[in-house]
């Protein structure tokens, strides 16, 4: 189960998350580019946490490998992001919710234009789903070494699934909440947060 904490901050105390959130808009920059900023705040706060690989569940329940790269006190999703935006046909003005849970894994959710959760691309039926991303994975999975962040480079990009052939089938998974308890997830209530589909998001200029 998620845990929170509170912090002593501007003479009061402050309430502090430890499976902390950010949100990003899909801009053109990001599309023509293929890769994702992570927001500057946001490392100040957790990025000395984090290290290349992350790991990127989506509801569904699918893992997804991204390289990180760090430079000038940025990080940017890199190298496997471009094919995790076409699998799930982000476009300009999509909105993608952010939970880091630690040791580089994000729980992702996916939010289309009209301010509503996508349904999420699944796999066939003798696809089996990745086990728990925080000790539970297979063994190819365990044998993944924290590398330093640097500056871009050269990579190739992978998707952590499992040994497995991947086949799509055309077939969507639709999430009911902003992050359906699993067996592997931490939080199984949210923390009463929720998210409201009258609010609608634009990208920022």
């Amino acid at each position: 189960m998620a845990s929170s904490s509170l912090q002593q901050g501007n003479g009061h105390l402050m309430f502090k998350y430890n499976s902390p959130y950010f949100y990003k808009i899909i801009l053109q920059d990001s599309i023509q580019k293929g890769k994702l900023g992570i927001p500057r705040k946001f490392v100040e706060n957790h990025g000395n946490d984090m290290s290349s690989p992350a790991m990127l569940r989506v509801p569904s329940g699918e893992v997804w490998k991204v390289e990180l790269s760090k430079c000038d006190g940025k990080i940017l999703l890199e190298n496997g992001w471009l094919e995790f935006s076409k699998h799930y046909f982000l476009e300009l003005g999509y909105l993608l919710v952010f939970r880091y849970d630690g040791n580089n894994n994000f729980h992702v959710v996916i939010f289309n234009r009209s301010a509503s959760e996508i349904q999420y691309p699944c796999t066939s039926n003798n696809h089996r789903r990745p086990q728990s991303i925080d000790g539970s994975e297979d063994d190819d999975s365990k044998q993944i070494q924290k590398s330093q962040l640097s500056c871009p480079r050269q990579g190739k990009m992978m998707r952590s699934t499992n040994s497995a052939t991947k086949t799509e089938t055309g077939c969507f998974w639709k999430s009911g909440s902003l992050a359906p308890p699993t067996n592997s997830d931490k939080s199984t209530s949210h923390n009463g947060i929720t998210i409201s589909k009258s609010v609608m998001f634009a990208p920022s200029s």
